[in-house]
């Protein structure tokens, strides 16, 4: 089965190789700005006609190539896939209009120079190539450029390349998304040991996650850390004189600030979700609504830690690695839900309230670690819900299996009490 994956790589461009790049870009975002100028003002004009705007046909890059001769210099898949992306925008603001369409699409807009801008063209006759052994990619109408990358999975080794998209960011870093078709190397069903190894999430915006053992991603939140150096140099942007080249310099640094944000906080993503799908075979995490977390008080803290990020790379890496993530759902009351008794707590607890003690059975609750442990029962659950029907030779080693989880929840327990009785000592 061939399946599709993209790879990122930074590209390291020579000036020539670089002022060739800038053409095809400012070409790409011309010929878009041009047919989205053309179908807003026929429309204005014959918006009362609907007949006459559906039969009218629009200029082609074809014929926009006749009419200004700098669009010849560069690729002319890149100005095709510029009209194909214009009218798939088109296509997703109708659509979230008539409410076909998960979220909103707005109008289409016209496309900045001050953002970089990118291009994206495909592989026809064989025209693009990437040589993984010198390090260097072939695009149509221009020289081998040079690319860096530090760790080069095996199956990209052996794939077609499909298309290539060359952004340009706003910071002035060349990078290119390349993706390719190759075979498929992981199982189509994933199978879940006889004692597995689960481990349950829940989300902290001071720690980014608590799992069911108490232990903590140690996020070193890469905004906060950086917010004081943002300040400062949108301050010294604020002050310089529109269009002038100080100004420019200033909104590089401003941009480079914010990509080493971003560097921090993918890195730290790819690191964690990584650990985890290597050390257990089932991940359990909670569904949460992170738009509505994103407009309170916290939301600052809420877009830092990325965590829908984290949750959609954690279920691609357990695809990849024959693991499991499993998702709560979202009326599921981890947080009010007693771990030790399953007494269920019907008054709402405000996030200030960090600790409380169950009134059934008396047991000191973190809230974060309760709820964590919550969602591990609840993906133990799933799984032995999966397994109702055994033959007679593996019924040791079920009865091993719901030992050894039982003992699993045993032995949390005593790490809290433990901790509990430490943390009386200490008061």
């Amino acid at each position: 089965m061939l399946v599709q994956r993209a790879l990122k790589i930074r590209l390291y461009p020579t000036q020539k190789q670089a002022n060739y790049l800038n053409q095809v870009i400012g070409n790409s975002r011309f010929i878009y700005n041009q047919m989205l100028n053309e179908r807003i003002n026929y429309y204005n004009e014959h918006k009362e006609n609907k007949e006459e705007l559906y039969k009218h046909k629009y200029k082609t890059e074809k014929q926009y190539k006749e009419e200004f001769e700098f669009l010849k210099i560069g690729d002319s898949i890149a100005l095709q896939q510029s009209r194909i992306n214009l009218e798939l925008a088109y296509k997703n603001f109708f659509k979230s209009v008539k409410g076909k369409r998960k979220g909103k699409s707005g109008f289409p807009k016209f496309k900045s120079k001050k953002n970089g801008g990118s291009f994206r063209t495909v592989n026809t006759n064989n025209c693009l190539k990437i040589d993984f052994e010198n390090k260097t990619i072939k695009i149509p109408k221009c020289e081998s450029i040079k690319f860096r990358h530090k760790k080069i999975k095996k199956h990209f080794l052996n794939g077609k390349v499909c298309n290539i998209t060359v952004t340009k960011t706003p910071s002035g870093i060349y990078e290119a998304s390349v993706l390719m078709e190759m075979e498929q190397w992981w199982k189509s069903y994933q199978e879940i040991p006889k004692i597995p190894k689960v481990v349950g999430l829940d989300m902290s915006l001071s720690e980014f996650y608590v799992d069911s053992f108490g232990n903590t991603a140690g996020f070193t939140k890469p905004y906060k850390k950086l917010e004081q150096k943002l300040v400062d140099s949108q301050r010294k942007l604020s002050r310089k004189q529109k269009g002038s080249k100080n100004r420019e310099k200033a909104r590089i640094d401003v941009a480079k600030i914010h990509r080493k944000i971003s560097n921090l906080r993918k890195d730290f993503i790819e690191q964690t979700s990584m650990r985890l799908i290597k050390n257990y075979d089932v991940v359990v995490v909670e569904t949460l609504s992170l738009k509505s977390m994103a407009m309170n008080k916290h939301g600052k803290s809420v877009s830092d830690i990325g965590y829908g990020n984290f949750v959609s790379r954690l279920k691609t890496k357990a695809i990849e690695n024959d693991k499991t993530v499993l998702e709560a759902s979202k009326w599921f009351a981890s947080t009010q839900t007693c771990s030790v008794c399953s007494f269920k707590n019907k008054e709402t607890k405000d996030l200030s309230v960090r600790k409380w003690i169950c009134p059934e059975c008396k047991t000191h609750h973190d809230r974060d670690v309760n709820s964590a442990i919550n969602l591990k029962k609840l993906g133990l659950n799933h799984i032995l819900s999966e397994r109702q029907e055994f033959k007679s030779v593996e019924s040791k080693i079920t009865e091993l299996a719901l030992l050894a989880l039982n003992l699993d929840v045993e032995t949390e327990n005593l790490a809290r009490e433990g901790k509990k009785h430490s943390d009386l000592q200490s008061q």
